[in-house]
Order: structure tokens, then sequence, then C-alpha cells
């Protein structure tokens, strides 16, 4: 601080109570002067001084001199507020001031208290008394310097402390005094002080600053928070003041006029009572978990001053929390069974240990007790035993109905302090525990073989031990050994064993049974002959004669049975092959089948053959191979073997080799050469499964590939068996033919199993390599696969074919196929399953007709099997028929329906079991139905194509009764269509049958009709007729074309915006140079907008003819450009005149204009303001209007 008259800070008494509301004012700050000859800058009136020293202490507040204050407005009453610190006259001295707080207020009456004091000074001012003032308001002095304004700047600290948020704004009010506001919230619980500082300077930039210490006052502005929400208990039967649970809340108000919570229940204040300073809750009265086992409680907790955040609130701030207390549990109940008394009946005597024979309960209305049981009292023979914990009884013992029939039990229910008891029957039932017993019989039987012993060779009794009546009928049956029931082979044994078996209960269920041993010795007799004992020797080729063997014989009779007695045997001499021929040069062909799944290991193909009539020399040869090939090797193990590699492409080769051949003394070494051509074909396994198979009776493998055959075979099976010199037992084989293979009419299903090992067979001058592929049965439903898409389809990855347009099966089959009466198709049979569900649709033409059959074929085919099924039209119903070799059965549906030929597509579904067939028409479920059961349980075991359409093969009427036991199928082939053949969802591909003749797939019938449509004589005039009157209208009509206008043929040019015709002379010479089609217009958009027709206004001609003569020269498109050489020249020569003529007049007369209707709409304006036809707006009297 300075002499020179600068302006200083006054002092302010700035502490008090923090306002809630920002940007109020906090204290008021002007700077003062000294007076003339006082010893200092500054010179104050001097009153009497207020006791500042405690207060600056308390305060940190700065000190000004009474004289500073003025009296300002009071404020009103609903301004003041308890807290609220206030400037008042001292009651104890009324020449100072002093600071006080407001403490209540009652109407316009305050009651203040002085800081630092306690309530015995309390004293009671009016609010609008002038002995109270608003603390830190200061009276300003004169200012010795003639320009008084100064400039004021509050600091912006670094803390938050230091108004480094800016909390404080500094306002000026005037030249000389400026506020400090509140303009942010403040919190006592963040910062409780904040340090001001403000800075002033003068014009003469002299300043000065001085430090405002502002204390925060701590309001209730925090709710009081639980700080755990624990669950207390209480055990049941306590006495009263047990604790249950202490709760615990806070509350984060900086001071404790603010954060001293207190706690209160808020219910059940009759069975719980709180502590209000610590929240122990404790009970008052005994709780019975039984009747409420858990309790709600909800407590309030509160602080100890009025909220702050409510305004005109004088409540506390308050939380109310739930808490749950639960009554523990206290064995005081005991247990009680739920029944009086428990009763099992029907144990089995002969139940296993451990089996279950019931189970007793008992509660315990205490949670907490643990209930055992036990067995008291009855348990004879520890027969039963219980699980303690859960009060289930089971067998210990073994139980007999003949000793105790019945036990009475006691139970215990033990809780570990009370018990109860009750009483367990448990009924035994009398089991066949006992199997039968015999009575004394004869063990040994003796009689003579051979003989037939009419009456019974022995009688046994036995009785069962279950059974205490003997002379009760027993329930025994008797029977033998089912190996023994036949007698054994003529050589047996002297002596055989006989088991007799005794069931009883009449061997229905549970019976048990037990055998007696019976030896029946056979006295010998003599009936069998001698025999050789060797039937087979082997004499060398080429040996002196002399003995061969040494025969002997025996007899399966004892020694005392030997003559008379004498039999024939065959002595087999084999003759010895030995090695005494040379061999010579030979050549071989090998046919290999290459299997593209076959083995990945070499394979035997065949044998090097050289001639030579030896057989058994194959020791003596030995085999070099020529032929540099990697793909055939010989055999190191098996002499003279080929070997070809798996990886051998297709192709021929020819491998020749030199086989060496010594055997000394009769063969010399010797060498000769062989050749052997391989003919290798690969083959897909498609192929293999597409192959068709038949069975051959009465042939080898050799004599099969000898000589092959390559024919059509069911229809020249005659022809093949005698070329051939075998019987074809079955063509396509079939093994589900067999009605044995698959046991309780399962389904069947021929699987190809195709096997990587290949099929061999080896002969000397042809070998033949094939795909051993076998049918076998498999006695399940196994679904028909197709895994390609027909017709050009493509096979998408979700397994779903996209198929050209006419394709519509899901695999692109075709699905229909027409007939005319005279033909049939052939496809692959129906299986053996015994649920089959068939549906078609049907479009016949006529009345009578086979729709299809499956069945055999000729009688051969009878032979092995005459199951058939057929569906025929009759008299325009359908009429099925089904056979599973016991019978036909025949369904005709003609009631409820109208004749299937009626021109409409009919829908049929055939579905049959191994027992029962249906026939539905149409979808109709009731009456449109017919079910039928079958005679016999069966399945049907086709053996032969499904033909479509009619029959291949027409039998004769002696076959026909041989094949058909019933009536056969009608000979008269089916007229129209057949489409979406199903087999248990499997579609049939109609279009590509196996074979067929005069079929149409996809019902072709323009094709149809083309072949079968037939021409008289009668119907050839009445065409002529026809042609004629046709060519006469054609010429009345040239004629009468011709008598028009010739201005017509204008229409055959090409029509464009010029008027004239490109023909005629007056077009453009280079216009020759072009092509006329390129002169079009293009369609121009008018950009006016569009003006409606109105009849009473003339056209405006003129205007029309430039807007068209504009847009053409305009139009970039329309090159070479029309020039005016186009409408220049007029004359005779030029039938359409120029341009000119619309304003001229001729004598030749009036020109006709109809041909203008034949532009297009271009044109239109000119043909109605000219044509012969105008139209209904311009046309005034319907007469020719001519050119002027």
């Amino acid at each position: 601080m300075s002499n020179n008259n600068g302006a200083t800070p006054g002092k302010v008494r700035g502490p008090g109570r923090p306002p809630k509301k920002i940007q109020s004012r906090v204290a008021a700050i002007a700077p003062t002067t000294p007076l003339e000859g006082s010893p200092g800058p500054f010179q104050y009136e001097t009153y009497q001084p207020f006791d500042w020293d405690e207060y600056l202490r308390e305060t940190n507040s700065i000190p000004a001199p009474q004289s500073c204050f003025k009296h300002a407005p009071s404020p009103q009453n609903n301004e003041f507020k308890v807290g609220m610190k206030l400037e008042a006259l001292d009651p104890r001295n009324v020449t100072s001031t002093c600071i006080a707080t407001v403490i209540s207020i009652l109407g316009p009456r305050l009651r203040l208290r002085l800081d630092g004091s306690d309530n015995k000074n309390d004293f009671w001012r009016l609010v609008d008394s002038n002995e109270i003032h608003p603390i830190g308001h200061c009276e300003k002095s004169e200012s010795s310097i003639p320009d008084k304004e100064v400039v004021f700047e509050l600091v912006k600290g670094k803390t938050a402390q230091t108004n480094k948020d800016q909390t404080f704004l500094l306002v000026p009010e005037n030249e000389n005094t400026a506020y400090i506001k509140l303009v942010r919230p403040l919190d006592y619980e963040t910062v409780t002080e904040y340090t001001l500082t403000v800075r002033i300077k003068n014009k003469n930039f002299m300043d000065t600053s001085i430090n405002i210490p502002i204390k925060i006052e701590d309001v209730n502005d925090e709710i009081t928070n639980f700080l755990e929400f624990l669950r207390g208990s209480v055990v049941e039967n306590d006495k009263p003041g047990v604790q249950a649970i202490q709760v615990r809340a806070i509350d984060k108000d900086g001071t404790t006029a603010n954060n001293q919570v207190s706690y209160e229940l808020v219910d059940n204040q009759d069975i719980f009572s709180i502590d209000k300073t610590t929240g122990v809750i404790i009970s008052r009265v005994p709780f019975d978990r039984e009747q409420i086992p858990l309790y709600h409680v909800n407590v309030k907790a509160y602080d100890n001053s009025p909220s702050a955040l409510f305004k005109e609130s004088t409540d506390p701030n308050t939380v109310i929390q739930t808490f749950q207390i639960s009554i523990e549990d206290q064995n005081d109940n005991k247990p009680e069974f739920t029944k009086s008394t428990y009763q099992f009946s029907n144990i089995s005597e002969g139940a296993d240990k451990a089996s279950p024979v019931g189970e007793v309960k008992a509660i315990d209305k205490d949670t907490a007790s643990l209930i055992t049981y036990s067995i008291t009292e009855g348990n004879e023979g520890n027969a039963f035993s219980m699980e303690n914990t859960t009060g289930r009884i089971k067998v210990n013992g073994k139980l007999d109905f003949e000793q105790i029939k019945q036990y009475k039990l006691t139970v215990k229910a033990f809780d570990g302090k009370f018990e109860d008891t009750v009483e367990v029957i448990i009924s035994i039932i009398n089991e066949n525990d006992e199997p039968p017993i015999f009575e004394q019989y004869e063990k040994e039987i003796e009689f003579e073989e051979e003989r037939l012993i009419e009456e019974c060779i022995i009688t046994m009794t036995a009785y069962d031990p279950d059974i205490k009546n003997r002379s009760a009928d027993q329930h025994i049956v008797f029977e033998v050994d089912k190996q023994q029931k036949e007698f054994l082979s003529p050589f047996g044994s002297p002596t055989r064993h006989l088991f007799i078996y005794a069931l009883d209960n009449d061997g229905g269920t549970n019976f048990l049974r037990n055998y007696a041993e019976i030896q029946i010795v056979l006295k010998d007799i003599n009936d069998n002959a001698p025999f050789l004992n060797g039937t087979e020797i082997v004499w060398y080729e080429n040996q002196e004669p002399g003995r061969i063997t040494k025969l002997s014989a025996d007899d399966y009779d004892s020694p005392i049975n030997g003559p008379p007695f004498n039999g024939t045997r065959i002595l087999r001499v084999i003759i010895g092959d030995v090695n005494d021929n040379e061999a010579k040069d030979g050549e071989s062909n090998i046919f290999v089948y290459k299997y593209v799944n076959g083995p990945d290991r070499d394979i035997e193909i065949g044998r090097v053959y050289v001639e030579d009539p030896d057989d058994w020399d194959l020791p003596d040869k030995v085999f070099v191979q020529q032929n540099s090939f990697d793909q055939f090797d010989l055999s190191k193990t098996n002499n003279g073997m080929i070997l070809m590699k798996p990886a051998t492409p297709e192709g021929s080769y020819i491998v020749n080799y030199e086989v060496t051949e010594t055997h000394l003394p009769n063969i010399p070494i010797h060498t000769v050469n062989a050749k052997v051509t391989i003919t290798v074909k690969e083959i897909i396994e498609e192929v293999v499964r597409k192959s068709g198979s038949i069975r051959i009776q009465g042939s080898s493998i050799e004599e099969f590939v000898a000589e092959p055959e390559n024919r059509l075979i069911t229809e020249h099976q005659d022809n093949l068996q005698n070329e051939l010199g075998v019987e074809f037992v079955m063509i396509s084989i079939s093994e589900c033919i067999n009605k044995t293979v698959c046991p309780n009419d399962c389904s069947c299903t021929n699987f190809l199993n195709i096997s990587r090992e290949p099929a061999v067979v080896f002969t000397n001058k042809t070998s033949f390599v094939g795909v051993n592929a076998v049918v076998d049965p498999v006695c399940d439903i196994i679904p028909r696969v197709i895994p390609e898409c027909f017709n050009g389809g493509v096979l998408l990855e979700n397994a779903v074919c996209s198929c050209p347009a006419g394709f519509e099966g899901p695999h692109c089959e075709i699905l229909a196929i027409g007939f005319n009466g005279d033909g049939w198709a052939m496809y692959p049979t129906f299986d053996a399953w015994n649920n089959t569900d068939i549906t078609l649709a049907v479009m016949p033409q006529t009345d009578t007709g086979l729709i299809f059959y499956a069945g055999p074929l000729t009688l051969r085919h009878a032979t092995l099997s005459r199951d058939f099924i057929s569906l025929e039209l009759k008299e325009g119903f359908p009429l099925l028929r089904l056979n599973f070799g016991y019978g036909t059965k025949e369904i005709y549906v003609n009631k409820n329906i109208k004749k299937l030929n009626d021109g409409a597509t009919h829908k049929l579904r055939i579905t049959y079991t191994s027992d029962d067939v249906q026939i539905e028409v149409d979808d109709c479920k009731s009456k449109c139905t017919i079910w039928k059961a079958m005679d016999h349980k069966g399945l049907l075991n086709v053996n032969g194509p499904l033909q479509l359409g009619g029959t291949r093969y027409k039998s004769n009427e002696e076959e026909s009764k041989i094949i058909w036991t019933h009536l056969p199928p009608t000979h008269i082939g089916f007229t129209g269509c057949i489409r979406n053949l199903t087999y248990n969802g499997f579609y049939y591909n109609l279009g590509a049958p196996s074979d067929q003749y005069r079929s149409y797939p996809d019902c072709n019938y323009g094709v149809m009709q083309a072949v079968t449509f037939g021409i008289d004589s009668n119907f050839l005039v009445a065409i002529l007729v026809c042609v004629a009157i046709l060519i006469i209208l054609l010429l009345a009509v040239v004629v009468h074309r011709r008598k028009q206008d010739n201005l017509n043929e204008k229409d055959i040019d090409d029509t464009r915006e010029n008027i004239i015709n490109y023909e005629d002379e007056g077009g453009g010479e280079c216009d020759t140079n072009y092509d006329l089609s390129v002169f079009r217009t293009n369609n121009i958009v008018d950009e006016k907008p569009v003006m409606m027709d109105n009849p009473d206004v003339p056209a405006d001609t003129s205007g029309f003819l430039d807007t068209k003569k504009d847009t053409c020269d305009k139009d970039p498109d329309n090159v070479p450009y029309d020039d005016v050489r186009h409408y220049v020249y007029e004359g005779d020569g030029n039938s359409t005149g120029s341009l000119s003529s619309l304003a001229s007049c001729t004598d030749e007369g009036d020109l006709k204009f109809n041909y203008l209707s034949s532009f297009d709409l271009r044109f239109r304006k000119l043909a109605d303001m000219y044509g012969e036809d105008p139209s209904d707006e311009d046309s005034l009297d319907g007469g020719e209007e001519s050119w002027c």
C-alpha cells in the first residue's frame, strides 16, 4: 500500500452461508481514500469499536469500520432462511455490531443467535428492523482523486479453492463498485473454503490486491444410503430380545449437523424393534417358523436436519429399505407317517435280493430335521432291508410262501429328537419256484435197430413240489429234445442218450423244467452192405502194366453180423499227366474290365499260354516277359500268372513272353514264344449299376465266357438257350423272389453289392476279368437314389436339379407318356416292400385298356413267382388286381365316381401292405376309396418288369391259365396319357423307358395324331373344294383392290416426313446413296404444353406444317437434309405436285387423298383435312374437299 493516493480495496466482511442460487451477490468491493492531514493514505470515521478479534479468528475475514455499513432494504419475510447470517446491532452493546444466525422464523419475527454463543444470548428482531442488515455490505467513502474510475479483476487461480473452475464471477456495477457473484453450484463435500484474489487498477496503472476468504456452509443435500442389504434371521422359539440384523446407512454430508443417521421401523413394530442410533433390530416376541417362515421389514433411515433438496420442507432426508428376516427352523415337531398302515401285496416269493417292495414316507414340519427310517419289529429271518434315508423297503433274503405268507413290520421314523412308528404289512404270493421232480423210472431201454415200435417204450411221471396236493392236477407237460425227435443216420452209435423234459405250469409263462436222461441200447442186426475204404487212385501215363492198388472193404455192422451181404462201389482211377510233350509257340487273349473303384494292388488277369498237351507240367516251365511294359508283370508266387497294375489305362496290349521248358530225360531244355493280347476296358460304377443280369443253370464259369453273345436276352431267350446249351433260370436277378429270404413279411430290397476284387475266369486261350457284382437281398426299405440330372439338367449345390424347359421332374425327368392302344413301355419293376404307395394320373380316351402291369412275362418267369399287380380300365372304371402268390384280390371301383374317359385327368392312388390293399380316385377320401383285406399275408415278389400301356408278350389261352389262376390282365392296350407315376415317392422317368413300342413321351399328341390320322376319298374331295373356294376369294380381293385409285400404291413406299415419294423425281440425287431406313425421324419431345383440341377454333394448318418442317430441318439424324429441290418442280410428270399446290387451283378436278389415312399418326392431321373420311369433329356434310 502506497502514499500516492492510489485506490486501495475496501475492507469486506464476506463470510456467511453460501447461497444455493448461482449468480447471486456474494460481496461488494469499493476503494476508500485518505483524508487530508491524516498520517496515512486512509482515514476512517470513528465509532464505538466492534469486537472483531474473535470473529476474525473464526471467519478469517478482513475488518472494516462501522462507518462502511449502510442501511439496506430488508428482505421480504419469505427471503429469510434458517441458518442465514445477518449483521445486527449487538443486544449486549448497542454501539457495536455483530454477526448473528437465524435460528427460527415465527411469522415476521426472527430468532437470532450470536456467532460463538449459545442459546442463552438468543434475541428476536422483526424482519423490517433497521438493526439488522445483510452481511458483506459496506459503504464507500469519497476519493480525493479527481478521476475515481478503477478496473476490477478477479484472479483465476490454479486450484479449485482459488477459483480455477470460475465458480465465482466479478461483475462491475459502476466506475468504482463491483460485485462477486456465484455462477456455479457449490458442494461442501468437494470444497469447503475458497480464497478469492481481487486486483484493482486505477488510471495510473497503480494496482493493489486483496484476498477474500469464502467459507462454504454445509447444507443437508445428501440422501442417506444403506450400505448393505443383508438378510437377518431369528431362531424360532427364542425369547424376545434376540438380535435379528443390524442395518447400516451413511450420509455423505460433511458436518455433523447434517450427517447423523437415525433409524426407525416403518412396519412390524409389534414384533420387532430397532435401535435408533445403531440400527440393531431385535425381536419382541417368540416366533414359529411353521406359521410364518419369512418377514419383510421396512426400515427408514433419516438424517438430523431439514432437507435442503426440497423447498419449504422441514423434514430431513429419508430413505426406506426392505430387509428380509427369516425364522430359522428348530426341531420342535415330531415326524408323522402319511398313512396309518402301509400294505404291499403281490410280492413274489422268487423276488431277487434288493428287489423293491415299497416305500414309506414320514413328513416333518421342521425342514432342518433329517428323518431316518428303520425296521424295529417283525422282520423274521432278516427278510427285508430298509434304506434309512428314503424309506424304501427291499428284499434282503430268500422268501418262501410255503413258510411265511405275510409279514407285519414295525417301521420307525426318527428325526433325532422325536419319533413315530407305523405298521407295514407285506403279502407274499406263491410263485413257481420249484422245478418238477421225476418219479423213479427205468434209465436204460434195449431193443433191436430198424424195428418200428408202435407202443410206448417208457412211461414217466413227475410232480410239482409247489403243489402240495399230489393227487391234484400237477399241470406238467413232457417233451423230447428237438434235436432227438428224428432218428439219427443209419451209421449211428449202438447207444443213444435221450432227454425227456418235464415243464410245469402247463409249459406256459414262468414255467420251470427238469429233465430225465434215458439211454437206449440198440441190438445190432445185419443191415449194412460192405464198402470200399478207398474209391480214388492216380495211375500215371506210360507206366508198365501191373497192380494198380490193393482194395480193402469195411462193414458198419458188428463182426457177428458180417456175411452174407454184398454191395457195389465205384473205383475212380485218374490217369496222371507226365511231361512227355514239348511245348510249342502259342497265342491267347485276355479281356479285362477294369473297374474304376477296383483294388489298388496288382491283380491276376490270366496265365501265359503255349501249345502243350501236358497239363501237369507247370513246374517244368520258366516264363520271361520280353516287352518292357510297366503295366504288366509276372507273378513270383504263381508260375506264369500275369499281373496287371491298377493304374493301367484303357487300350490293347500285345505282350510277348519266352517260355523255357525242361524235363529230363524226356524233354530237353528248349524255349518257345507266347503271345498274349490283353484288352483293357475301363468300366465306371454307373455302368455296373445299370447292367442287366441273368442266372444260368448247369453251366460253369468257363463255359459261360467261351462264346460271347450280345442280344436281347428276354426276346431271344429260346435262341440263346439253344445256342449256348444252357437254361436261363432268371433274367434280371432278384433275390427277393424267394419269400423265405426275409422272415415275418419284412420288406426286401435287391442291393447290388459291387466288390473291389475282380471276378477272374481262366481258360487256355481266353481269359476274362470282370467286375464282381452280386445281388444281395436286404431285409429293409432302401429308397431309390438318383445321383444325377437327366436331359441336360445341372445339379446344384443343394442337390437340386436346374432343369431345361419342358422337363418337370425333380431330376429333370419326362413325367408323361402317351399310347394309342397298340404300344407299351418297360420300366424297372416294383420292390418287395411291406408298405407301398403308388400314385399316377391318367387321361384315357377309351373306356378299356391296360394302364400298367408288373408280373411274369412268360411261363418260365411264372415258375419262379406268379405274383403280379395290374391296373386297367373296364367300361371306363379302374380295375385293380393284386396277387401275393396265394390268389388274386380284385378291386373294381365303379360306384360314386364318373367314368375316367371323360376327357379330364384323374389321379389314382394305390396303397397296399402285407395285409390289405386300397385304391383311391381323385383324392376322394370317403366315397371314392375302396379297401379290401388280403386273404393271406405276404409281399409282392414280382419276377418281371413294369409295363405301361400294354404288355410286350401275348400269352395264349393255355399259358394264361398256368400263369394267372384268376382272369389275366386285359390284352387291350391303353389309349391316352399317363402322368406323374410315383412309387413310394420315386418319380419314374416315363420319357426314357428301358424298351418301348409305339409310345409317345410327354404325351406328344401332335406326333401321335400325325401317325394315326387317316384320309379317305370323301375327305379328300372336301379338302379340294375348300381350297378352290379360298382361291376364288383371293382372286376377288385382288381384282377389287386394283379398281382402287393407283395412288394407294404409294403405301408401299417408306413413309417419312417428306410428302412426296423418293421414287419420284425431285429428290436429291445423293439420296440414292443412303439407306432409307436411317431417314426415319425419332420421336421429338415437344417442350410446349399440351393443348386440348377445341372444335370451335379452325385448324392452324400453316403453323402445323412450319413446325414439322423446322423439326425435320433440325433433326441431326435425318441425313441428308431435305432441300428446296424437293418442292420447286411442277408439271404433269409429277403426280403428287409440290407444296405450292396448296395455294393454287387445278382444272383437272378434285384429287383424292383417301390414301393418307393409311399413313401413321404423324399424318393424321393431313388425313383429317384432305382425306375421304374426315373425323367427326371436322366433318360437316360428309362431302369431299378439293385442293382449293
